[in-house]
C-alpha cells in the first residue's frame, strides 16, 4: 500500500492474494503463541499459568503500535474507497453476539457447559476470512474493500487478544498503560495521515477516523474478556480492574456521547462498543453482579474422584464466587457502564 493515500490505487486479484496470505501469517504466528490464553478470562486456570501471563503485557506493549499503525493504513484506504463512490454505501449494521456456551455430555453421562467459538464474533484463528466471490467476476472495488476489511479486522482481532491478555495479567495498570499506549499510536497515525492527505476533510475528519477505529479496538476488547468456561464464571478482581479503567476511558473520551455517523446518528463502530457494554450488563445480570446479598454459590461440577479436586473450579475460588464476591467484582464495570448506557438511549436510531 502506498504512503500518499491521496493517489489513485488499484491492486490486482494476486496482490490481493498475496496481502491477505501475509496478514494470515502475522496473525496466525501470533495465535500459536498467544492464542490459548485467551481461550477464557475467568479465574478456572491454574497458578501454572501465572508464567505465560507474566509476559502478556511486555508482548502487548511491543507489538500493539505496529499493528494499529498497520490498522489505520488499511482503514485510511477503506474509507478512500468508500468515499470515490466506487462502492456502495456500508448502511449496514454489525451486531455483536455474546459468547454462547453449549453443551457436551460427559464421560459419566451428566451434562457440562463448555466454551464456544463457533458462534464467536471474531473468530480467534489468525487467518484472513476471505470475502465470497473473490475469485469471480466481483467488481475490482468491492473486490479490493473486502479484502482490505477482512485483512484489517485479522489484525485488530490479534491486538484485541494482546489487549485482553495483558489485562488479565497486570489488571488496571496494565490496563492503564496499554490504553496510553492506543490512545497515542492513534494520536500520531493522526498526525502523520493529516500531513500526507492534501484533500482530506481536516483534523476532524482523521479524529472521527481514529475514534471510530478505538472504538471498535475497545468493542473487540471487551468481547475477548466475556469469553469463559462456563456461565456463572466470574472475572478475576485483575480483570475487573483493567475493564473498569476501560470504561472510564470511554467516558473521559465521550466517545459515545456524541455520535459520529451520518445524519446525527451513531457510527457502526459506536454501535459495535455499544453492543459490547450490553454484553457486559447482560453477563453481570447473569453472575448476581448487582446483587449484595448473602445467596448460595452456583452448583460445582462433581469430580469423577471425591478426593480429587474439581476441574473446573479450585477449591479456593469456591468460597470466592459468592454473591457478595460477585458483587465485589463487578460491580466496578458495572457502575460505570450504566449510565453510559442511559446517556445513549436518546441518540440511538429507532431503525437499529
Amino acid at each position: 500500500l502506498s504512503e500518499d493515500s491521496s493517489s489513485e490505487f488499484e491492486m490486482t486479484e494476486h496482490s490481493l492474494k498475496t496481502l491477505a496470505d501475509l496478514i494470515s501469517s502475522v496473525g496466525g504466528a501470533f495465535h500459536r503463541v498467544f492464542g490459548g490464553m485467551t481461550h477464557t478470562a475467568g479465574s478456572s486456570k491454574g497458578k501454572g499459568w501465572l508464567a505465560v501471563d507474566s509476559e502478556a503485557v511486555g508482548t502487548a506493549k511491543a507489538y500493539i503500535p505496529h499493528l494499529l499503525n498497520v490498522a489505520m493504513v488499511f482503514e485510511n484506504y477503506i474509507l478512500q474507497l468508500r468515499n470515490s463512490g466506487q462502492v456502495a454505501d456500508d448502511s449496514a449494521v454489525t451486531i455483536l453476539r455474546a459468547p454462547t456456551m453449549v453443551q457436551k455430555g460427559a464421560d459419566d453421562g451428566s451434562w457440562v457447559e463448555v466454551s464456544s467459538t463457533v458462534n464467536e464474533s471474531f473468530l480467534s484463528d489468525g487467518v484472513v476470512h476471505m470475502p465470497e466471490g473473490f475469485t469471480g467476476g466481483k467488481d475490482s472495488a468491492e473486490k479490493m474493500l473486502g479484502v482490505l476489511e477482512a485483512c484489517q479486522t485479522s489484525l485488530l482481532t490479534t491486538l484485541s487478544e494482546l489487549m485482553c491478555n495483558a489485562m488479565k495479567a497486570g489488571g488496571g495498570e496494565a490496563s492503564t498503560l496499554i490504553l496510553r499506549l492506543v490512545l497515542i499510536t492513534l494520536k500520531d497515525s493522526e498526525y502523520s495521515q493529516s500531513n500526507n492527505d492534501e484533500e482530506s476533510s481536516g483534523d476532524a475528519g482523521h479524529k472521527i477516523m481514529a475514534n471510530n477505529v478505538l472504538c471498535r479496538i475497545l468493542a473487540m476488547a471487551v468481547m475477548k474478556c466475556l469469553k469463559r468456561d462456563f456461565s456463572w464464571e466470574l472475572w478475576t478482581p485483575s480483570l475487573s480492574s483493567a475493564l473498569s479503567r476501560l470504561c472510564l476511558l470511554v467516558e473521559e473520551k465521550d466517545l459515545l456521547r456524541f455520535p459520529l455517523g451520518k445524519e446525527k446518528a451513531y457510527s457502526n463502530d459506536q454501535v459495535l462498543l455499544i453492543c459490547a457494554f450490553l454484553h457486559v450488563l447482560r453477563y453481570g445480570r447473569d453472575t448476581t453482579g448487582w446483587c449484595q446479598l448473602i445467596l448460595p454459590s452456583p452448583p460445582v461440577p462433581t469430580p469423577h474422584n471425591h478426593n480429587e479436586e474439581s476441574p473446573i473450579i479450585s477449591s479456593e475460588s469456591r468460597g470466592a464466587e459468592s454473591a457478595v464476591a460477585a458483587s465485589k467484582i463487578m460491580l466496578p464495570v458495572l457502575q460505570p457502564t450504566m449510565p453510559l448506557m442511559v446517556e445513549c438511549v436518546g441518540n440511538i436510531n429507532s431503525s437499529i
